[in-house]
């Protein structure tokens, strides 16, 4: 599926027909360049998904953990793989624990350099691009 977001809102409710897509267990794979909407769109999965937490961007800490106590999906995993530069580095996180999580939704931003390890695993993946100042283009595999 692709389109072109012009506003929040339309975000906002592309974020929606995602997360009506996603189940406990699944990675989701954001691919774009900086300011492409990335981070943005993880806000309103989340919300969009039940959750109350700010999505803070995780690129100086690289992951961060939302729960909540009810509804199907009750845990998302946020990766931000932004400032990895090498393979050793993707050895040290240990990401296999956020993929093999049967009860979170992980999201990972900036997934190239885990893609030797991803290869293993299922996912989705949503490509943004960046337009203009007021417009992306989005791309969604399922």
């Amino acid at each position: 599926m692709k389109k072109v977001i012009r506003t929040l809102t339309e975000l906002e409710n592309f974020a929606g027909f995602v997360g009506k897509k996603i189940n406990p267990g699944e990675i989701l794979c954001l691919y774009g360049n900086l300011g492409s909407g990335k981070t943005t769109f993880t806000n309103y999965l989340v919300k969009k998904l039940g959750f109350k937490d700010k999505v803070q961007s995780p690129t100086f800490v690289i992951a961060r953990r939302y729960h909540k106590s009810d509804g199907k999906i009750k845990v998302i995993n946020h990766i931000d793989l932004y400032r990895i530069t090498n393979t050793s580095d993707i050895n040290d996180l240990s990401l296999e624990e956020y993929f093999e999580d049967k009860e979170a939704v992980t999201i990972i931003e900036w997934p190239e350099m885990a893609e030797e390890k991803l290869k293993n695993y299922a996912y989705k993946k949503v490509y943004f691009v960046y337009l203009n100042e007021s417009s992306r283009g989005i791309e969604y595999e399922d």
